[in-house]
């Protein structure tokens, strides 16, 4: 059986000022495979181009865990976060790939 919780009074109140607090830091996303490839020139050919084919496979992965694991009725606007994230991962997997197209022509 599972337990139904809810929120205080007060948790209620917390928790509608975390949701309202909106900042500029909030527009763009930190993102470390971004941080990565600003070092990849560092690497050799080989290492970049293995990075970028294991960085795909774990963003490939991820995307089927998603959709995998969809849950129609999971909460409020569960559609919109699963649709966003997926979208996102198809970005970083179209990046990815032009990336592979540079680097593959930068060595030729």
């Amino acid at each position: 059986a599972s337990e139904l919780l809810k929120l205080t009074q007060l948790g209620h109140k917390a928790l509608t000022r975390w949701i309202e607090y909106t900042g500029p830091q909030h527009s763009f996303m930190h993102d470390p495979l971004m941080l990565r490839v600003r070092s990849l020139g560092d690497l050799s050919r080989e290492d970049r181009v293995r990075w970028i084919a294991d960085t795909k496979v774990l963003l490939l992965d991820k995307k089927n865990e998603l959709k995998a694991h969809h849950q129609v009725d999971a909460g409020s606007y569960e559609d919109i976060v699963q649709g966003t994230a997926i979208a996102v991962i198809d970005a970083k997997l179209e990046w990815l790939d032009r990336l592979l197209i540079q680097v593959v022509k930068e060595e030729s």
